[in-house]
């Protein structure tokens, strides 16, 4: 808090953010991207069932967790795709990533924890071959997420959404 008459800040107490939260959680977010793990607990500690999401980026390979993350940390707070969703979303992204000729979507590791995932993609301009990248925000906000134009990420009749 400032003090206005002593011109000085005061310390104020203040709880870490994953205080309250299991051990099994607390992995779970470490698992994740530094860029995405403040958004991701915040999430995590608006939801009744934490542990399942914990499980589910805990049980994936490294290659997922980025996306399955953010899949978590930037659906509408207190409002979670089902696990099921996710992880199938994951999936299939990197399914249809196969299939696609034109773009791949590559995965940037530099071991200092702040790893993600892109689109490299293929274009053809007079006549020359380019390969360009979608900036990562681009990705993961239009190629991941699982709820655009305030569509509801869900099973449909059984059949997934996407």
């Amino acid at each position: 808090r400032f003090s206005s008459e002593k011109l000085t800040l005061d310390d104020e107490d203040v709880p870490p953010h994953a205080s309250g939260l299991s051990d099994k959680v607390k992995e779970a977010i470490a698992k994740s991207p530094h860029w995405i793990q403040r958004d991701l607990t915040r999430q995590i500690q608006s939801l009744s069932n934490p542990e399942e999401y914990a499980d589910l980026i805990l049980d994936s390979s490294k290659k997922y967790v980025d996306e399955i993350a953010f899949s978590i940390a930037c659906s509408p707070l207190g409002n979670v795709p089902q696990i099921e969703v996710i992880q199938d979303n994951v999936f299939y992204l990197y399914d249809n990533d196969e299939s696609i000729q034109y773009a791949n979507i590559v995965d940037y590791d530099d071991g200092s924890g702040d790893y993600y995932s892109t689109v490299r993609y293929v274009v053809i301009e007079n006549g020359t071959e380019k390969q360009l990248e979608y900036p990562k925000e681009i990705y993961y906000w239009y190629v991941v997420h699982p709820e655009l134009i305030g569509g509801n990420a869900k099973y449909i009749y059984g059949e997934f959404w996407r």
